[in-house]
This record gives structure tokens, C-alpha cells and sequence, in this order.
């Protein structure tokens, strides 16, 4: 039996949709797996890491701090800051072991008066 001019329409109506509900669910999915592999790229490669503000350089607007191992950090945004603030950052270690080349992905100001 050969389908009639509106079953026809009707098919390709169906298919249509179909492969749109096809599509959106391929993005969910890709959307899906993306947040995943980002969520575990942070847990795994980032740390927190607190250090004291040991100077502050007004000329190029930037603030100077070492950690405990006696690594220096600088950043630059000089507003809030005064020496021997503690400045709390979320490092991204770039998949190395070496801290040289790690960086700063976010800092937040901790004044003396809070100490």
C-alpha cells in the first residue's frame, strides 16, 4: 500500500522532530560531560594557598606576598591592601609539580584588624 500525500507530510513532520529531540538531548549530554570533566580538572589541580603581604609597590600598582616555603606571589590591585595582610588564594597548579608556575586564580583579603 502506498501512503497517501498527508501521511507522507505527516512522516517527515515526525522525523523532523525527532532529530530535533535527537540534537537537544546530544547537547545535554556534551553539556553534561563537560561540567563533569571541568569539576574534576579544579579538584584535582587546584589548592588554596595563604600568604602575608610583605610589600606594596604603589609605581606599578602591585602587591608583593610570600607563603611559608618562602615563595613570592605578586598581584596587581593595591587599593585595600596594607603590609602584613593575609591574602587567601586559590592556585591553579597547571599540572605540574614545580610551584613556579603555578597561578592565581583568585585572592581574598583578610586585614590585620580581622586578625
Amino acid at each position: 500500500m502506498v501512503p497517501t500525500r498527508k501521511e507522507k507530510d505527516k512522516m517527515k513532520r515526525f522525523s523532523w522532530w525527532g532529530l530535533i529531540g535527537l540534537w537537544l538531548c546530544g547537547v545535554a549530554l556534551g553539556l553534561n560531560v563537560g561540567k563533569i570533566l571541568y569539576t574534576s580538572y579544579i579538584q584535582r589541580h587546584t589548592y588554596v594557598q595563604t600568604t602575608k603581604v610583605v610589600e606594596i609597590d604603589a609605581r606599578h600598582d602591585e602587591v608583593v606576598c610570600v607563603d611559608e616555603q618562602g615563595n613570592e606571589w605578586i598581584f596587581t590591585g593595591i587599593e585595600e591592601w596594607q603590609v602584613d595582610d593575609i591574602a587567601i588564594m586559590v592556585m591553579d597548579d597547571h599540572k605540574t609539580e614545580k610551584v613556579e608556575d603555578d597561578t592565581i586564580i583568585t585572592i581574598t583579603h583578610r586585614s590585620r584588624a580581622d586578625q
